[in-house]
């Protein structure tokens, strides 16, 4: 499994070639299907940023908590290796691809939110979609509800 994430990091740099994109994808497939077995590996937080934002735009089989808790992993271990840089900053993309409206309140509280790496009104749009879907309906950055005909 370790070779993947080594294979993955180097296709980022030749990913203009048709074959390499083919490969990419196929990887990408095989991540799908091994998600929570790639998450756990130490050589997971090596991954690129770029990398990592493919992987985690997926529809992946995971639960978005440990998705979140992976994302933490990976900034946490960006940030002792990039001196000066701030978890919230490096994670504000990865962010945007967790669906906090998905993790149980308790979750929210008391493991995402003390991070301080999501915003307040994400954290609060979750919590109202949770309580009521339509209380959040257009409102920026809210899950959309599917209508049914």
């Amino acid at each position: 499994f370790d070779t993947i994430i080594d294979m993955l990091n180097a296709m980022e740099f030749f990913i203009q070639y048709k074959s390499v994109k083919s490969m990419l994808q196929k990887l990408l497939e095989f991540i799908d299907q091994n998600i929570r077995k790639v998450l756990a590996l130490p050589s997971f937080c090596n991954l690129s940023e770029h990398v990592l934002q493919l992987v985690f735009a997926r529809d992946l089989d995971i639960d978005e908590i440990a998705k979140f808790n992976a994302a933490i992993r990976w900034g946490k271990n960006f940030c002792a290796k990039q001196e000066g840089r701030n978890l919230k900053t490096v994670l504000q993309q990865l962010v945007n691809k967790i669906q906090f409206h998905l993790i149980k309140p308790r979750e929210l509280m008391q493991v995402v939110y003390p991070t301080g790496v999501v915003p307040d009104h994400k954290l609060i749009v979750a919590l109202a979609f949770q309580a009521d879907p339509r209380s959040v309906e257009g409102i920026k950055g809210a899950p959309v509800l599917e209508h049914t005909v």
